[in-house]
């Protein structure tokens, strides 16, 4: 502002761009907010141990590396951000590969592609409602453009990462999610309810903040009832 007012702009001048551009992302604030609470109600409703445990039967020997690509692809899309995605199904995907002895930076660089890739071409993600908000465009027409883009980059990385895989000797034993994660929470279909939610409103193009709205909404009786979480529990 002292710079603004050096090149001849008036105090009330300064003061309005200033609120103008508070305005301009006022509405990112509010969803960043939303992001936060619906994350965090994913995991204790049981949403994201869920897909985790169900995902991890999938991951093979013979195909980790691609498999470990896709996951956290997919979580992230769900989630909408890279570093919750990196935290949960990153995290079992290096514990498996450490145990089935696959090089950690192998490992690493699939999980964090994968992480990118999901948040890139998700409707929650952060960074593309701050570029849809910012440029007053549209998000879901910003994700089908960056989808046209990366089509060909995400196919030739799937087929190098089953490349990679395939010439890397990995064996040992699967670990088992289902047992881990049951002791702590109800491993359920219901508990899908949140993210389920959250794909139907995005395909059906419904408002950015009234879908994590109303997946925040499924996703809180689903802690009270089915995973019996309450204030005592934190």
């Amino acid at each position: 502002m002292l710079y603004g007012r050096h090149k001849g702009f008036s105090w009330k001048s300064l003061i309005s761009m200033a609120i103008n551009g508070i305005k301009t992302v006022s509405n990112i604030l509010i969803t960043f907010i939303l992001i936060g609470v619906m994350t965090a109600l994913w995991r204790a409703s049981g949403t994201i141990p869920f897909i985790v445990s169900k995902a991890s039967t999938l991951i093979r020997p013979s195909v980790f590396l691609l498999m470990t690509f896709l996951l956290n692809s997919g979580l992230s899309v769900l989630t909408g951000t890279s570093f919750g995605t990196s935290a949960t199904m990153g995290v079992i995907c290096a514990s498996m590969g450490s145990t089935m002895g696959v090089s950690p930076m192998l490992t690493g660089g699939a999980v964090l592609s994968g992480a990118f890739f999901g948040d890139r071409c998700s409707p929650v993600s952060t960074s593309a409602l701050l570029v849809a908000g910012i440029t007053g465009t549209d998000i879901y027409k910003n994700i089908r453009g960056m989808i046209r883009t990366s089509l060909i980059p995400f196919i030739a990385t799937c087929v190098i990462y089953f490349a990679i895989g395939s010439s890397v000797s990995a064996e040992g034993p699967i670990m088992d999610l289902k047992d881990l994660f049951s002791a702590s929470f109800r491993l359920e279909w219901i508990t899908v309810i949140p993210a389920v939610t959250i794909m139907l409103l995005s395909i059906l193009h419904v408002n950015v903040k009234i879908a994590m709205g109303l997946s925040i909404l499924s996703a809180i009786p689903i802690c009270l009832f089915v995973q019996n979480k309450s204030h005592n529990t934190y």
